[in-house]
This record gives C-alpha cells, sequence and structure tokens, in this order.
C-alpha cells in the first residue's frame, strides 16, 4: 500500500502515463442526468442534432432504419439511432440504452467522428 503521500503521488503519475483514462460526459433531460461513455462535447453535438437519450427496456422492437420511440422524458419521437449500448459498457453506469436523433444526418456523420 502507499506509504506516503510521495508515494501515492508517483502510483498516480504512473497511472496516468500508462493507462487510457476515460473521461465521461453527462447527459442531461428535463427529469433525469446520468454519466455516460460518450465526451461533454459529442454529447454537446449530438443534442445540437435534436438527439435524444431512451432506455432499450421501454422500446423493445428497433429498426435499423427510421422508427418511433420512447425518450427518457416519456415523449414519442421518430428518427435513427445514432449511439447504442446494448448491454454493460465499460465506463458508463447506464446500461442497454441508446440516441435517437430526428435526421440521418446526425447518425452519418457520427462515423468519422
Amino acid at each position: 500500500m502507499f506509504n506516503s503521500n510521495i508515494d501515492r503521488e508517483i502510483d498516480f503519475f504512473y497511472y496516468i502515463q500508462t493507462h487510457k483514462l476515460y473521461i465521461m460526459g453527462i447527459w442531461q433531460t428535463n427529469k433525469s442526468s446520468m454519466k455516460i461513455n460518450i465526451s461533454q462535447s459529442l454529447i454537446g453535438k449530438y443534442k445540437s442534432e435534436g438527439c435524444k437519450f431512451c432506455w432499450y427496456k421501454d422500446n423493445p422492437i428497433l429498426d435499423k432504419e427510421e422508427c418511433e420511440v420512447t425518450t427518457i422524458d416519456n415523449e414519442k419521437v421518430t428518427g435513427y439511432i445514432a449511439f447504442s449500448v446494448n448491454g454493460t459498457s465499460y465506463g458508463s453506469d447506464p446500461s442497454c440504452w441508446f440516441l435517437i436523433c430526428p435526421s440521418k444526418k446526425a447518425v452519418d456523420s457520427d462515423k468519422t467522428r
């Protein structure tokens, strides 16, 4: 274990040098917020495109093309899945969620981000 504050600082420095630190963003809705494994800047881009946060449990059958879903705020929206975590994910507390975007443009542009 650590013998002193210097040991802690050295161990922390070693960790930074040898591990990729993963910074999660916070997705906020009208009713809730959660830490997800997307950077805050990318969350801002998705939100500017009109994307919404959804749970798979509320939307059991989804098409890869345009589909109607219920968001976490209980809104009905039609769009395209832009980002999906269907199961556990490293660095993300919630699991089995996705982002729906009203435009296919946001989904297609995600391939270059």
